[in-house]
């Protein structure tokens, strides 16, 4: 193994563990379950990570380092009741998966005291969110065969689209709501990271 692709590894392992520890999110109703407001939270802080990690699989100098952030973007996305969930070698963490969270703020909201138009945005914006996050993990799944390193990159900027679709980056120009709309909804825009551009 070359200097280069032990380094990448290296990294990847790093960055899965700095995901696994920000997706925790604390006991805010006590009941042992988050609020919805710190599921969004950290959802949040989940969905940027995997947009770096995107980048830098993008990046990364060989096949086999795309095919293997891949997995990881899947599993990330998926959680480890998918299908399609590879538990990494010598790990426990088991992550819910951002398709699940997603899909399960659909239950939540219509219980929300929200005004009614409110709700409805939210319900499109989390419609959207769960869209962009099976089309970014679809295309991962394309990639852990793929044997080209050029089409490997261009299928993984693809996901990185997707899921910075799903963040919404707010702008000037007619955009599809997603979490940010979301974030704003529930008064949470401003905590953390500007969303990405």
């Amino acid at each position: 193994m070359d200097k280069r692709r032990s380094a990448a590894i290296i990294a990847a392992i790093a960055l899965f563990s700095l995901i696994a520890g920000y997706g925790a999110v604390a006991d805010d109703r006590g009941d042992g379950t988050p609020s919805l407001e710190a599921q969004l939270v950290s959802f949040a802080t989940e969905l940027r990570l995997c947009l770096s990690l995107a980048a830098f699989a993008a990046y990364s100098p060989t096949i086999l380092d795309i095919r293997l952030h891949a997995q990881q973007l899947v599993n990330l996305i998926e959680g480890a009741s998918g299908e399609d969930y590879s538990r990494p070698g010598g790990s426990s963490d088991e992550p819910v998966g951002l398709l699940v969270e997603a899909t399960g703020w659909i239950r939540q909201i219509p219980d929300r005291p929200l005004p009614l138009d409110k709700k409805e945005r939210i319900l499109a914006a989390t419609k959207n969110v769960a869209t962009f996050l099976e089309l970014a993990r679809d295309e991962a799944l394309s990639l852990r065969d793929e044997r080209r390193i050029e089409r490997a990159k261009e299928g993984m900027l693809m996901v990185y689209a997707y899921l910075a679709a799903a963040y919404e980056s707010p702008c000037g120009t007619a955009y599809l709501p997603g979490l940010w709309t979301i974030l704003q909804a529930f008064g949470l825009a401003d905590r953390g990271e500007e969303p990405h551009s």
